[in-house]
């Protein structure tokens, strides 16, 4: 389910929780949705940031995104470029 898409992983998560409705192996194997996320590239992520933002300069200094203008302003004053957590619709940083 985690390759055809995050759609599919919550739909897999919720079921998870239904061992009524999928029996209790099939709601354990399920519920590796939840706990186990893989990230995307932490490019990307801070590439959609800034296309979100509509942020044309580095998301903040040192912290330049695929096709920012290097001259531009920052838009947050500190980013560390890592994400800190991962889930199955998004990434977490600290900014």
């Amino acid at each position: 389910l985690a390759e055809m898409g995050c759609f599919f992983v919550k739909i897999g998560q919720t079921l998870a929780q239904r061992p009524d409705l999928v029996g209790d192996e099939v709601a354990e194997e399920l519920k590796e949705l939840q706990e186990r996320n893989t990230p995307f590239d932490d490019s990307l992520a801070l590439r959609i940031i800034a296309e979100d933002l509509k942020h044309e300069g580095p998301l903040a200094p040192g912290v330049y995104q695929a096709g920012c203008n290097s001259m531009g302003s920052p838009l947050f004053k500190e980013l560390d470029p890592h994400h800190v957590a991962s889930a199955s619709l998004g990434q977490v940083y600290r900014a």
